[in-house]
């Protein structure tokens, strides 16, 4: 099994799916990677490193008008099965001028985990098994417990063989590094105090039970970029809006606290 940590996924993951890929070429098939992740991780950001290592593989012929798509299939009751129906849709769409999509799918899975006996899930599963020789599947499971996603995992290695993997939150360093280095990219440069600040405020925010993750740490980015304007050398003085005690850090807080009433009202 694979534990990574989400922000710095792309080294970790990639050393762990060579191991894989190393079996790949005397395969007919390309095992689906099943992943927990908590709510702080948001898998899309890892897609392109994974393309990358299939591609130097040589795993898959890359075809259609993007390597990667992202799927989210909705619970429903019934025959029907409509969120289904749309991905297949999707994928006819990015197929190409080849008419044929081959790359990565990530498929979230999360409504799914208690209605792992379902014919429809095994109509899915059954997808994955016939069409997994030019498409990597990855079946994700958003939870902040990976045995949350047991049974599912069960269920899919009732079909084919998958590899397992359970991402972890974020630390505090390392989603201070994704500031850094963006402010770095373009000039700024963060001074021994404004890095302890940011430290200071990063994790306040992801001591959070709803932190939104690295979507979050990409708008502190932006609205930090958006207050220093060209200043250079970057104190703790110029990020005083981005403290702890913030406004901007007391907003981010409750406005995932109103998201997640809404979502437990029904709405």
């Amino acid at each position: 099994m694979l534990n990574f940590d989400a922000a710095s996924i792309i080294p970790e993951v990639k050393e762990g799916l060579k191991t894989i890929f190393r079996n790949i070429p005397c395969r007919d098939a390309i095992p689906p990677l099943v992943v927990t992740n908590p709510e702080s991780v948001e898998l899309e950001y890892i897609m392109n490193g994974i393309c990358d290592e299939l591609e130097q593989a040589g795993c898959i012929a890359f075809t259609g008008d993007r390597r990667w798509l992202n799927f989210r299939l909705e619970y429903s009751e019934g025959k029907d099965f409509p969120s289904f129906s749309l991905m297949l849709k999707c994928m006819h769409r990015h197929a190409g001028y080849r008419n044929d999509f081959s790359g990565v799918v990530r498929i979230d899975l999360t409504e799914w985990t208690e209605h792992v006996d379902e014919p429809k899930l095994s109509a899915l599963l059954a997808f994955v098994h016939d069409f997994s020789d030019c498409i990597f599947f990855i079946l994700s499971v958003t939870c902040n417990e990976p045995h949350v996603a047991d049974a599912l995992k069960k269920e899919t290695n009732k079909w084919m063989f998958t590899v397992t993997a359970d991402a972890t939150s974020p630390t505090v360093e390392a989603l201070t590094k994704i500031v850094e280095e963006k402010l770095d990219a373009t000039g700024h440069h963060l001074t021994d105090d404004a890095r302890q600040l940011l430290a200071d405020s990063i994790s306040t925010l992801s001591a959070q039970k709803h932190f939104a993750g690295i979507r979050q740490i990409e708008s502190l980015s932006a609205a930090i970029l958006a207050e220093i304007g060209d200043i250079e050398e970057v104190s703790a003085n110029h990020l005083d809006a981005f403290s702890c005690d913030s406004e901007w850090v007391k907003s981010c807080i409750d406005d995932a606290e109103i998201t997640m009433g809404f979502t437990g009202g029904g709405f």
